[in-house]
């Protein structure tokens, strides 16, 4: 895609950036002649007020544990074009997911966005709407199950745990990609701590 096209938008790209990487990206915005459109703001202690003022945000990590960023966004009502993270769950609604590496269509997703304001407002709102499951009333309920299954004894603290691990398990083993295959492994490890190999729960 002709980065031309949109060249009034302006990027902004924050979060503490290696020095010889954040080098190399500026060298690219000069030989791209987009200088005058990016900015690299670095670590940031209140997004807030750049939250307020954005119109999309991008994310383009192959690999994360539980992205804060993506709620934050979310909250404000900013649509979210990222590479597709299976495994994690606030990134399954709300978020337009593109194949990993697949920069094409990363682009022609930005670029529909940032064309259609009707369309824009549309995802902003679903990914609003999106973050309802992890509401204040939605986690403390969560918590009071396992509080409840603690207080009535080792029989249900074992089928919980159980069925956490088969759920988290068959999810992350199905749908991780190969250079992520250890970080499955290590929960396994982590149940082999707790479960013997009868899978009988170790007091």
């Amino acid at each position: 895609m002709d980065h031309w096209y949109i060249i009034e938008a302006r990027l902004q790209i924050l979060g503490n950036q290696d020095e010889q990487y954040k080098q190399y990206c500026q060298r690219l915005t000069t030989r791209l002649n987009v200088t005058q459109a990016v900015d690299f703001i670095g670590y940031q202690k209140d997004i807030q007020p750049i939250l307020k003022n954005s119109a999309v945000m991008i994310m383009t990590s192959q690999f994360e544990g539980f992205p804060m960023v993506i709620p934050e966004a979310k909250a404000f009502g900013i649509p979210i074009v990222m590479m597709k993270l299976d495994y994690c769950e606030v990134t399954q609604e709300g978020v337009i997911n593109v194949e990993k590496n697949d920069i094409e269509a990363m682009a022609e997703q930005l670029k529909l966005l940032l064309d259609d304001v009707s369309y824009r407002r549309k995802r902003g709102r679903e990914a609003k709407e999106s973050l309802a499951k992890f509401s204040n009333a939605d986690i403390v309920s969560r918590w009071d199950k396992l509080i409840k299954a603690v207080m009535e004894g080792d029989d249900q603290i074992k089928e919980l745990i159980q069925s956490l691990h088969q759920e988290i398990s068959d999810e992350i083993v199905a749908q991780i990609s190969e250079d992520e295959q250890k970080h499955a492994l290590l929960w396994e490890e982590f149940h082999s701590t707790l479960f013997d190999e009868n899978g009988e729960y170790i007091d």
